[in-house]
Protein backbone atom coordinates (compact mmCIF):
# COMPACT_ATOMS: atom_id res chain seq x y z
CA UNK A 1 0.00 0.00 0.00
CA UNK A 2 1.29 3.02 -0.82
CA UNK A 3 1.68 5.89 1.95
CA UNK A 4 2.99 8.52 0.57
CA UNK A 5 2.13 10.14 -3.23
CA UNK A 6 4.17 12.49 -4.76
CA UNK A 7 2.51 14.53 -7.54
CA UNK A 8 5.25 16.89 -9.19
CA UNK A 9 7.95 17.36 -11.63
CA UNK A 10 10.78 15.49 -12.95
CA UNK A 11 13.76 17.21 -14.54
CA UNK A 12 17.18 16.06 -15.33
CA UNK A 13 19.76 18.67 -13.69
CA UNK A 14 22.68 19.86 -15.68
CA UNK A 15 24.95 21.34 -12.39
CA UNK A 16 28.22 23.47 -13.60
CA UNK A 17 30.23 23.93 -10.65
CA UNK A 18 32.07 27.61 -10.60
CA UNK A 19 34.28 29.72 -8.04
CA UNK A 20 31.28 32.59 -7.49
CA UNK A 21 28.56 34.04 -9.63
CA UNK A 22 29.00 36.09 -12.55
CA UNK A 23 28.31 39.58 -12.86
CA UNK A 24 26.73 40.09 -16.08
CA UNK A 25 28.38 40.05 -19.13
CA UNK A 26 30.91 38.30 -17.40
CA UNK A 27 32.37 34.97 -18.63
CA UNK A 28 33.76 32.83 -16.00
CA UNK A 29 35.41 29.72 -16.36
CA UNK A 30 33.74 26.59 -14.16
CA UNK A 31 35.79 23.63 -12.98
CA UNK A 32 33.06 20.71 -14.11
CA UNK A 33 29.56 19.84 -15.26
CA UNK A 34 27.61 16.89 -14.03
CA UNK A 35 24.33 15.73 -14.48
CA UNK A 36 21.83 14.48 -11.92
CA UNK A 37 18.33 13.47 -11.81
CA UNK A 38 16.08 16.33 -10.18
CA UNK A 39 12.48 18.55 -10.48
CA UNK A 40 10.92 19.04 -7.01
CA UNK A 41 8.61 16.72 -7.25
CA UNK A 42 11.10 13.31 -8.10
CA UNK A 43 13.43 15.01 -5.36
CA UNK A 44 10.70 14.69 -2.44
CA UNK A 45 9.43 11.49 -3.70
CA UNK A 46 12.88 10.01 -3.18
CA UNK A 47 13.85 11.81 0.01
CA UNK A 48 10.83 9.88 1.52
CA UNK A 49 11.66 6.60 -0.20
CA UNK A 50 15.45 6.65 1.07
CA UNK A 51 14.27 6.89 4.82
CA UNK A 52 12.12 3.53 3.89
CA UNK A 53 8.29 4.54 3.43
CA UNK A 54 6.31 3.24 0.31
CA UNK A 55 5.64 6.47 -2.21
CA UNK A 56 4.51 6.68 -5.68
CA UNK A 57 5.07 9.43 -8.06
CA UNK A 58 2.90 11.20 -10.56
CA UNK A 59 4.21 13.25 -13.51
CA UNK A 60 5.87 13.07 -16.79
CA UNK A 61 8.75 13.01 -18.92
CA UNK A 62 9.63 13.00 -22.53
CA UNK A 63 10.01 9.78 -24.67
CA UNK A 64 13.58 10.38 -24.79
CA UNK A 65 16.92 9.44 -22.75
CA UNK A 66 16.99 11.85 -20.16
CA UNK A 67 13.02 10.71 -19.54
CA UNK A 68 14.52 7.05 -19.22
CA UNK A 69 16.75 7.82 -17.03
CA UNK A 70 14.91 9.56 -14.61
CA UNK A 71 11.89 6.68 -14.60
CA UNK A 72 14.67 4.10 -14.38
CA UNK A 73 15.84 6.19 -11.01
CA UNK A 74 12.53 6.21 -9.46
CA UNK A 75 12.85 2.71 -9.69
CA UNK A 76 16.12 1.67 -8.48
CA UNK A 77 14.59 3.96 -5.37
CA UNK A 78 11.58 1.82 -5.03
CA UNK A 79 9.17 4.38 -5.97
CA UNK A 80 6.26 3.37 -7.63
CA UNK A 81 6.23 5.00 -11.34
CA UNK A 82 3.20 3.86 -12.93
CA UNK A 83 1.87 6.97 -12.90
CA UNK A 84 4.90 8.51 -14.64
CA UNK A 85 3.65 9.42 -18.14
CA UNK A 86 6.14 9.04 -20.84
CA UNK A 87 4.90 12.01 -23.46
CA UNK A 88 6.29 11.58 -27.43
CA UNK A 89 6.84 14.68 -29.15
CA UNK A 90 7.92 16.20 -25.91
CA UNK A 91 11.40 16.88 -23.73
CA UNK A 92 11.86 15.81 -20.67
CA UNK A 93 11.76 18.91 -18.24
CA UNK A 94 15.33 20.14 -17.59
CA UNK A 95 17.42 22.60 -15.06
CA UNK A 96 20.64 24.66 -15.38
CA UNK A 97 22.10 25.00 -12.24
CA UNK A 98 24.73 27.27 -11.09
CA UNK A 99 26.71 25.81 -7.89
CA UNK A 100 29.45 28.20 -6.08
CA UNK A 101 32.18 26.58 -3.95
CA UNK A 102 30.49 27.83 -1.10
CA UNK A 103 27.58 25.51 -2.04
CA UNK A 104 25.10 28.57 -3.06
CA UNK A 105 23.01 27.78 -5.91
CA UNK A 106 21.08 29.73 -8.90
CA UNK A 107 18.37 27.85 -11.23
CA UNK A 108 17.18 27.88 -14.21
CA UNK A 109 13.75 25.51 -15.63
CA UNK A 110 12.65 24.51 -18.80
CA UNK A 111 9.64 22.69 -18.14
CA UNK A 112 8.58 20.17 -20.79
CA UNK A 113 6.83 17.29 -20.21
CA UNK A 114 6.09 18.56 -16.90
CA UNK A 115 3.43 21.24 -17.70
CA UNK A 116 1.84 18.50 -20.50
CA UNK A 117 -0.07 16.24 -18.20
CA UNK A 118 -3.69 16.54 -18.43
CA UNK A 119 -5.84 17.05 -15.54
CA UNK A 120 -7.78 14.42 -16.22
CA UNK A 121 -5.08 12.23 -16.16
CA UNK A 122 -3.77 13.79 -13.09
CA UNK A 123 -7.18 13.27 -11.45
CA UNK A 124 -7.07 9.81 -12.46
CA UNK A 125 -3.76 9.03 -10.98
CA UNK A 126 -4.59 10.14 -7.75
CA UNK A 127 -7.50 8.10 -7.61
CA UNK A 128 -4.99 5.33 -8.54
CA UNK A 129 -3.23 5.20 -5.12
CA UNK A 130 -6.81 5.90 -3.27
CA UNK A 131 -5.40 4.81 0.58
CA UNK A 132 -2.35 6.47 0.65
CA UNK A 133 -2.21 9.25 3.45
CA UNK A 134 -0.29 11.93 2.35
CA UNK A 135 -0.06 13.94 -0.85
CA UNK A 136 2.85 16.20 -1.51
CA UNK A 137 2.78 19.05 -4.18
CA UNK A 138 4.92 21.55 -5.54
CA UNK A 139 4.52 24.10 -7.95
CA UNK A 140 7.12 23.38 -11.31
CA UNK A 141 3.43 21.62 -12.78
CA UNK A 142 0.65 23.47 -13.59
CA UNK A 143 -1.43 25.57 -11.18
CA UNK A 144 -4.86 23.94 -13.00
CA UNK A 145 -3.14 20.15 -12.11
CA UNK A 146 -1.85 20.97 -8.67
CA UNK A 147 -5.36 22.07 -7.35
CA UNK A 148 -7.19 18.91 -8.90
CA UNK A 149 -4.63 16.89 -7.61
CA UNK A 150 -4.80 18.25 -4.18
CA UNK A 151 -9.25 18.80 -4.55
CA UNK A 152 -8.96 14.79 -5.23
CA UNK A 153 -6.56 13.84 -2.23
CA UNK A 154 -8.42 15.52 0.10
CA UNK A 155 -11.92 14.05 -1.01
CA UNK A 156 -9.98 10.45 -0.17
CA UNK A 157 -9.30 11.58 2.71
CA UNK A 158 -4.95 12.32 2.16
CA UNK A 159 -3.53 14.81 4.13
CA UNK A 160 -2.28 17.91 1.81
CA UNK A 161 1.53 19.37 1.65
CA UNK A 162 1.93 22.48 -0.45
CA UNK A 163 6.02 23.14 -0.79
CA UNK A 164 5.01 26.74 -2.46
CA UNK A 165 7.98 26.57 -5.19
CA UNK A 166 8.28 28.37 -7.41
CA UNK A 167 6.16 30.53 -5.32
CA UNK A 168 5.37 32.78 -8.38
CA UNK A 169 2.82 30.01 -9.61
CA UNK A 170 0.97 30.00 -5.76
CA UNK A 171 -2.43 30.93 -6.20
CA UNK A 172 -5.33 31.49 -3.61
CA UNK A 173 -7.00 28.60 -4.48
CA UNK A 174 -3.74 26.38 -4.02
CA UNK A 175 -3.84 27.59 -0.80
CA UNK A 176 -6.79 26.95 0.16
CA UNK A 177 -6.62 23.39 -0.74
CA UNK A 178 -3.74 22.36 1.51
CA UNK A 179 -3.92 21.75 4.82
CA UNK A 180 0.19 22.85 5.35
CA UNK A 181 2.71 24.19 3.92
CA UNK A 182 6.42 24.42 4.31
CA UNK A 183 7.86 27.97 2.61
CA UNK A 184 11.82 29.01 2.56
CA UNK A 185 12.26 32.72 3.76
CA UNK A 186 11.54 34.10 0.41
CA UNK A 187 8.23 32.09 -0.66
CA UNK A 188 7.25 33.08 3.06
CA UNK A 189 7.34 36.97 2.57
CA UNK A 190 5.74 36.43 -0.68
CA UNK A 191 2.96 33.84 0.79
CA UNK A 192 2.52 36.68 4.14
CA UNK A 193 3.53 40.21 3.21
CA UNK A 194 6.30 40.31 5.50
CA UNK A 195 9.64 38.25 6.83
CA UNK A 196 9.40 35.29 9.41
CA UNK A 197 12.07 36.06 11.92
CA UNK A 198 10.90 35.48 15.19
CA UNK A 199 7.56 34.02 17.34
CA UNK A 200 5.98 37.25 17.24
CA UNK A 201 6.36 37.35 13.33
CA UNK A 202 5.46 33.82 13.19
CA UNK A 203 2.26 34.48 14.97
CA UNK A 204 1.26 37.30 12.73
CA UNK A 205 2.11 35.04 9.03
CA UNK A 206 -0.39 32.32 10.74
CA UNK A 207 -3.23 35.01 10.94
CA UNK A 208 -2.60 35.91 7.61
CA UNK A 209 -2.81 32.06 6.45
CA UNK A 210 -5.91 31.69 8.77
CA UNK A 211 -7.72 33.36 6.15
CA UNK A 212 -6.96 30.36 3.50
CA UNK A 213 -8.17 27.71 6.03
CA UNK A 214 -4.47 26.87 6.82
CA UNK A 215 -4.09 26.32 10.88
CA UNK A 216 -0.42 24.50 10.07
CA UNK A 217 2.76 25.81 8.79
CA UNK A 218 6.44 25.44 8.91
CA UNK A 219 8.54 28.73 7.70
CA UNK A 220 11.97 27.45 7.29
CA UNK A 221 15.17 29.93 6.89
CA UNK A 222 17.77 28.54 5.29
CA UNK A 223 20.54 27.92 7.64
CA UNK A 224 18.89 29.19 10.74
CA UNK A 225 16.50 28.72 12.99
CA UNK A 226 12.76 27.67 11.78
CA UNK A 227 9.61 28.24 12.98
CA UNK A 228 6.70 25.18 13.81
CA UNK A 229 3.56 26.56 13.76
CA UNK A 230 0.04 24.81 14.74
CA UNK A 231 -2.81 27.48 15.40
CA UNK A 232 -1.58 29.79 17.68
CA UNK A 233 1.66 27.21 19.12
CA UNK A 234 4.40 28.41 17.83
CA UNK A 235 8.04 26.55 18.07
CA UNK A 236 11.17 27.45 17.03
CA UNK A 237 13.48 24.69 16.19
CA UNK A 238 17.13 25.39 16.32
CA UNK A 239 19.53 24.80 13.27
CA UNK A 240 21.98 22.03 12.78
CA UNK A 241 25.27 23.65 12.06
CA UNK A 242 27.44 21.30 9.82
CA UNK A 243 29.68 22.28 6.50
CA UNK A 244 27.25 22.34 3.56
CA UNK A 245 28.77 21.41 0.61
CA UNK A 246 25.73 21.52 -1.74
CA UNK A 247 22.20 22.88 -0.94
CA UNK A 248 20.56 22.30 -3.97
CA UNK A 249 17.65 19.54 -2.97
CA UNK A 250 17.87 20.47 1.01
CA UNK A 251 14.17 22.21 0.73
CA UNK A 252 13.00 18.60 -0.96
CA UNK A 253 15.01 17.10 1.35
CA UNK A 254 12.96 18.47 4.02
CA UNK A 255 9.41 18.01 2.49
CA UNK A 256 10.08 14.03 2.23
CA UNK A 257 11.65 13.67 5.78
CA UNK A 258 8.56 15.85 7.14
CA UNK A 259 6.15 13.73 5.19
CA UNK A 260 7.97 10.53 6.15
CA UNK A 261 7.69 11.55 9.70
CA UNK A 262 4.23 12.32 9.96
CA UNK A 263 3.07 8.44 8.17
CA UNK A 264 5.34 7.54 11.13
CA UNK A 265 2.58 9.49 13.64
CA UNK A 266 5.35 11.52 14.83
CA UNK A 267 3.67 14.68 16.28
CA UNK A 268 3.76 17.89 13.99
CA UNK A 269 6.99 19.47 16.10
CA UNK A 270 8.80 16.01 16.46
CA UNK A 271 7.87 16.02 12.28
CA UNK A 272 9.98 18.83 11.98
CA UNK A 273 12.60 18.55 13.88
CA UNK A 274 12.98 15.34 12.15
CA UNK A 275 12.93 16.76 8.64
CA UNK A 276 15.57 19.49 10.06
CA UNK A 277 18.06 16.59 10.80
CA UNK A 278 17.77 15.50 7.76
CA UNK A 279 18.42 18.35 5.34
CA UNK A 280 21.03 19.15 7.61
CA UNK A 281 22.75 15.53 6.62
CA UNK A 282 21.43 16.21 3.06
CA UNK A 283 23.71 19.95 2.57
CA UNK A 284 27.10 17.98 3.67
CA UNK A 285 26.44 15.00 0.56
CA UNK A 286 27.05 16.15 -3.53
CA UNK A 287 23.80 15.32 -5.74
CA UNK A 288 20.24 15.88 -5.31
CA UNK A 289 18.68 12.73 -5.44
CA UNK A 290 21.99 10.63 -4.81
CA UNK A 291 22.63 12.92 -2.03
CA UNK A 292 19.20 12.04 0.02
CA UNK A 293 20.04 9.79 2.90
CA UNK A 294 19.14 7.03 4.21
CA UNK A 295 17.43 6.05 7.20
CA UNK A 296 20.50 4.45 8.44
CA UNK A 297 22.93 7.59 7.65
CA UNK A 298 20.22 9.54 9.55
CA UNK A 299 20.37 7.38 12.43
CA UNK A 300 24.13 7.60 12.78
CA UNK A 301 24.20 11.41 12.16
CA UNK A 302 21.55 11.45 14.78
CA UNK A 303 23.51 8.89 17.15
CA UNK A 304 27.20 11.12 16.05
CA UNK A 305 25.52 14.76 16.93
CA UNK A 306 23.61 13.71 19.97
CA UNK A 307 20.44 14.62 18.45
CA UNK A 308 16.96 12.64 19.76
Amino acid sequence: MVEICVMGSLNMDVVTHIPYFPQEGETLEGSSIEEYAGGKGANQAVAAARLGRSVAMIGAVGADAYGERLVEGLAQSGIDHTEVERLRNVRTGQTAILLTERGDNTILYVPGANVEKSISSVERAVRHFDGAQILLVQLETPEQNVLRAMEVAKELGMYVILDPAPVARLTESLLHAADCIVPNEVETEQVVGFSVYDEVTAHRAMQVLKQYDIERAIFKRGSESLFVCEGERVTEVQPIRVAAVDTIGAGDCFAGAFATALVEELSFVEAARFANTVAALKVTKRGVQEGMPTREEVEQFQERREIL
